[in-house]
């Protein structure tokens, strides 16, 4: 299964990297074989140079790194409402460049967005605390990619994540 996602995504890849090249050669030189040549070549270029740089930064991540580029992560504390907010609240300040744009206390919703940088066009960050039982809190940490065309974050959404959590866990920790 997992074989099948990244062949999709190295098959989408191509397709939107040649296509609108080729498209754009053929417009400019009014030359139809060279426009197919030209995708053909520049969309194999790109998936590969792409391809190899999403490979190579993930891999530096380790742990359970999924290729989605959408991360998601459960944690499970028995501690009060109070504490847990405020903690995910200040968890925001591990990430970098961060602004929160919602913060609904009742609802244990909690919604930051990171800025444009040299690898994503930012990602929508979000922390839910539900409660499951009296007194045990169902936290929530999902990232995912500003644009929602995203193919590769090369990790991005996946650090963010792991830096959330870990940070939380240890916080939880020092206080209990």
């Amino acid at each position: 299964m997992k074989g099948v996602v990244v062949l999709k995504k190295i098959v989408l890849l191509f397709l939107l990297t040649s296509i609108p090249f080729g498209l754009a050669m053929w417009i400019i030189f009014f030359d139809f074989k060279l426009g197919v040549y030209t995708g053909i070549f520049f969309g194999s270029l790109m998936t590969l140079l792409l391809g190899i740089m999403h490979l190579v930064t993930t891999r530096k991540e380790g742990g359970s790194f999924t290729h989605s580029v959408k991360q998601k992560c459960e944690i499970q504390v028995q501690m009060n409402y109070e504490d847990v907010y405020q903690i995910c609240l200040s968890s925001f300040n591990q990430l970098h460049r961060v602004n929160i744009v919602q913060q609904e206390k009742e609802n244990g919703l909690l919604v930051a967005r990171t800025r444009m940088s040299l690898m994503t066009w930012g990602e929508n960050v979000t922390i839910h605390i539900l409660e499951a039982k009296e007194e045990e809190l169902n936290i929530t940490i999902q990232s995912t990619p500003f644009l929602p065309t995203t193919i590769g974050d090369y990790g991005r959404n996946y650090a963010n994540v792991r830096s959330l959590s870990t940070y939380i866990e240890q916080e939880i920790h020092k206080t209990i």
